[in-house]
């Protein structure tokens, strides 16, 4: 499975309720240098936020701006990969029996 595959993948719970896109994948390196294992995906409204640095109050301005995309960036979602129970072109079903991390 290619990351392109997964960026922009609608995900869903079990019971069919939309959670939001993935915008970001967090891997981690296993055992080999050059083994990576996928840990969780990053699912929210939007990722323009984070990647601008409104997620972690890297940016604090302008002040219009910066409030309004730290209350977007809240509703960012870390699922681990462990909860997916499938995939299918564009949409991944996950476990509902926990509550999603927030991302830091």
């Amino acid at each position: 499975m290619k990351a392109s595959e997964l960026l922009n993948a609608d995900v869903l719970d079990e019971s069919g309720q939309r959670l939001g896109t993935v915008h970001d994948l967090r891997v981690v390196r296993t055992s080999g240098a050059d083994h990576w294992q996928l840990q969780a995906i990053i699912v929210g409204a939007t990722g323009l936020t984070h990647r601008l640095g409104y997620a972690t109050d890297e940016v604090r301005g302008p002040f219009l701006l910066a409030k309004v995309a730290s209350w977007i960036a809240r509703r960012r979602q870390v699922i681990e990969w462990s909860r997916v129970i499938s995939y299918d072109k564009g949409r991944i079903t996950v476990h509902a029996s926990q509550q999603p991390r927030r991302q830091p």
